[in-house]
């Protein structure tokens, strides 16, 4: 295991985070990390952590690994897990969209369930900005 994950695992046993929004920013930026085509370290193994805390409140970390490489030996199951952990990440970088200022809310229901209902709230200047690159809806057309 990496510093990164370490850190992590010892934040996550002193607390009862189980949503992006009781991370602290470090960690938020841990779990987007470098390369958007792939999953880092730190975040499967925080999404695992907290996936197992969620679905078995009060399981201890062992408990924890041992559970999630259950999921790891059965490719149903491990697809699913991917895909939750996917919605995960994405609920994380909106997260830190949210505390970077530029949302304003955002809801999600269940951030481990790629079904789960979201909304976002843009700010007052990311709305502004959005509505500058769009024309009014009766506006005339554009002549050439």
């Amino acid at each position: 295991m990496t510093d990164d994950e370490l850190r992590i695992i010892a934040f996550l046993e002193a607390s009862a985070a189980t949503r992006p929004a009781d991370f602290p920013d470090w960690m938020l930026a841990l779990l987007e990390g470098d390369h958007p085509e792939q999953m880092s370290p730190e975040l499967i193994t925080a999404a695992s952590l907290i996936y197992a805390r969620r679905l078995h409140p009060g399981i201890g970390l062992d408990a924890a690994l041992a559970l999630m490489a259950e999921y790891a030996d059965d490719p149903a199951r491990l697809a699913d897990l991917s895909e939750r952990f996917a919605a995960f990440r994405l609920a994380c970088a909106f997260e830190r969209l949210k505390r970077a200022g530029r949302l304003e809310d955002v809801f999600i229901d269940d951030p481990f369930d790629p079904e789960s209902e979201v909304s976002v709230q843009l700010t007052e200047a990311r709305w502004q900005s959005a509505n500058r690159e769009s024309p009014p809806g009766d506006a005339p057309p554009e002549r050439n």
